[in-house]
């Protein structure tokens, strides 16, 4: 993706402007004062070991796995192996005076951390210096949007075929996220014996959490009269999916939107419909959106109810006589405009692309923890590193190449010193700044940034 002006400044022209900074040394590279803001989150975490057994610093082992994991290690033993490789250069922050740690401190460190610890200086980390690129960039955030959405993890289950019922089930994941910077601000694994709806709506429920006026975003799961009341009475809105678990709700959108002439006239109005087409992955798709007003009091019990809704996705294979595909989708919504509505059902979607991400960049549907602190705190590593990849594609190195997760991983694995340096530049505000100084931004160049950073928050997590 070209910068803004349809030019890419050098990398030796951004080391001179980070030069006159305190963020950078005279060669361009960050100052240790940029690479404690990096290790401050390591080193705050609580380390649970005794004191007296300890032989590698808590800071030690999460600063290796976090570079591993950035570097494109997906293992314990890949971040044993790739820690081992960049010993000189990782002495740069630590000492290692005992060297790399095995794959099993690694396998056990990260089986005892707090989650909760951990998650909350990840989110902090990563929102923080969002919100410095945003500002950067002068990209305004959007209106609060959360979506909850839960994912299986298909490696951590067994299946045990020579025991009576012995069967260990998936880690479940339920996970809150922040689609206006796109950070999971949430996640926690699911007890067996339970399932997605009795925790999001204590999360919702929970007065911690600021969702007043925000956008709350869901699939049919949690489509239930309890979480409308809940969010209703903390002052947000709610886009829900439909499906057969509600079914009076169900045959009431089947009755408004199957109609032809119904939706004739709505499209003839233009009022509640909003079109959109797009074309991607070899094909071409047509997103068209209606909404309509249901009757006073026909739902009872629905607080705040104001819309129903119809989303008819058409697919057509970008090939000589592909034949269309159509989808049609139903919600309810306590929103009136049809383009906000139609938002936020595309940006929902948002959570399912970061768990594809999740499993294709950081292969974690091949970790088969069956510890799910372990998982979590393993999990939590992927999300950072995900973060921050997707930060560093605003980066105009990356921004020049329109490198993919996938391609930064193998860069920094490739050239770990050049690459953590850039990662410095975008987590150091000072050093961002400086970086795109004097660049003058039209306002299609700052729509073209606000896409950048929609593609490259898509699981800021």
């Amino acid at each position: 993706m070209a910068m803004p002006g349809g030019a890419v400044r050098p990398l030796e022209e951004i080391r001179e402007a980070m030069a006159g900074t305190r963020a950078a040394n005279a060669d361009g590279s960050p100052t240790r004062a940029t690479c404690r803001q990096v290790l401050a989150l390591f080193t705050t975490v609580r380390d649970p070991r005794q004191a007296w057994k300890v032989r590698y610093p808590l800071g030690e082992v999460l600063l290796v796995a976090f570079v591993a994991v950035m570097c494109d290690a997906n293992t314990w033993v890949d971040m044993e192996n790739l820690g081992n490789a960049k010993l000189r250069w990782l002495r740069r922050f630590a000492p290692f005076r005992e060297g790399v740690p095995s794959h099993d401190t690694f396998r056990y460190v990260f089986g005892i951390l707090d989650t909760d610890e951990l998650q909350e200086l990840v989110v902090t980390f990563v929102v923080e210096n969002l919100c410095a690129v945003r500002s950067s960039l002068g990209v305004e955030a959007p209106r609060a949007h959360w979506a909850l959405d839960g994912k299986a993890e298909r490696g951590t289950g067994r299946d045990y075929k020579h025991s009576e019922g012995g069967k260990l089930r998936d880690v479940q994941t339920f996970h809150v996220v922040d689609c206006s910077s796109n950070v999971c601000v949430w996640s926690e694994a699911i007890d067996e014996k339970t399932n997605e709806i009795p925790v999001a709506q204590a999360w919702l429920a929970n007065e911690a959490n600021d969702i007043k006026g925000a956008i709350i975003t869901a699939d049919a799961l949690h489509t239930q009269r309890r979480t409308v009341e809940i969010i209703v009475s903390r002052e947000a809105d709610y886009v829900l999916g439909l499906k057969g678990n509600q079914g009076t709700l169900r045959e009431a959108c089947s009755d408004y939107f199957d109609d032809p002439k119904f939706l004739q006239r709505i499209r003839r109005l233009k009022v509640d419909y909003h079109r959109v087409p797009d074309k991607a992955h070899g094909q071409v798709e047509v997103r068209e959106t209606y909404r309509c007003s249901p009757v006073e009091g026909e739902f009872p019990g629905w607080e705040g109810l104001r819309s129903l809704v119809c989303q008819v996705k058409t697919v057509t294979p970008a090939r000589k006589g592909a034949k269309p595909r159509v989808e049609v989708r139903y919600y309810i919504s306590s929103l009136t405009d049809v383009k906000e509505i139609a938002t936020a059902i595309r940006r929902h979607w948002i959570c399912e692309s970061t768990h594809w991400l999740l499993d294709a960049a950081f292969r974690q549907d091949e970790d088969q923890n069956t510890d799910r602190r372990r998982f979590e705190n393993r999990a939590m590593l992927n999300k950072l590193c995900l973060s921050l990849a997707r930060l560093m594609q605003a980066h105009p190195y990356y921004a020049k190449r329109r490198a993919s997760v996938a391609t930064i991983r193998k860069m920094m694995g490739w050239e770990t010193e050049e690459n953590f340096d850039r990662l410095l530049e975008v987590v150091d505000r000072s050093a961002f700044e400086a970086t795109v100084e004097g660049l003058e931004l039209t306002e299609a160049d700052r729509r073209r940034y606000e896409k950048v950073l929609e593609e490259a928050e898509d699981g800021i997590w």
